[in-house]
């Protein structure tokens, strides 16, 4: 099962049951069964071929983004409230790879997501809110990220239950993200090497 969390609820860690989330500002998605994640990203190097030489010459280019792919994600149905909760979080997730696009839209891109995972939460005394705590090496910290595809089935071998709007829900039903890493020039600007060795960049 999936829940989709007012991201300014105050207890929201009480509602983390799993270690994976997304956040859109308003919103915060969280997935009761941990899914599978992998992550994965290319140092680039480019080469110079010269004649007579026993080697190319190779040089640094730049570091790819990172691709965060998000699989085995369960959505499991047992009551109308489970099938709400499901529904409604798969709802909000085909939101996010929409733009602001239309009559009433400025033409803005999908909205940029944060992803977190593995990492511990602490309470902001000035809000009441919980928030992330950058530090932890080896956690996922407010990842700044793209929906770059989403997948959902529909399956045929299963049972149906309806949710509070009656809609029929697949009892068991799996689905998979895959996110794009994208930071501001800003914060590429504000990048440092040190920092991030010591796990002090939250985003990165």
């Amino acid at each position: 099962m999936a829940f989709l969390i007012a991201s300014n609820q105050n207890n929201i860690n009480t509602h983390v049951r799993s270690m994976i989330s997304l956040n859109d500002g308003k919103f915060t998605i969280v997935f009761d069964a941990n899914p599978r994640i992998s992550e994965s990203n290319s140092v680039i190097y480019n080469s110079k071929s010269i004649p007579q030489l026993p080697t190319n010459i190779n040089y640094f280019d730049n570091v790819s983004a990172r691709v965060f792919s998000i699989s085995d994600i369960k959505f499991v149905s047992r009551t109308r409230q489970e099938a709400s909760n499901n529904n409604q979080v798969i709802y909000h997730l085909r939101y996010l790879t929409k733009p602001n696009f239309g009559k009433e839209g400025n033409g803005l891109p999908p909205k940029i997501v944060t992803l977190n995972g593995f990492n511990p939460y602490t309470r902001d005394n000035s809000t009441g809110n919980n928030i992330p705590v950058p530090g932890p090496l080896g956690a996922i910290n407010s990842i700044p990220v793209v929906i770059t595809s989403f997948e959902i089935d529909w399956p045929n071998d299963t049972d149906f239950i309806p949710d509070n709007d009656d809609t029929a829900t697949p009892i068991i039903r799996t689905g998979s993200l895959t996110l794009l890493e994208i930071h501001s020039p800003k914060q590429i600007s504000e990048f440092d090497l040190n920092k991030f060795f010591n796990g002090e960049l939250l985003g990165w």
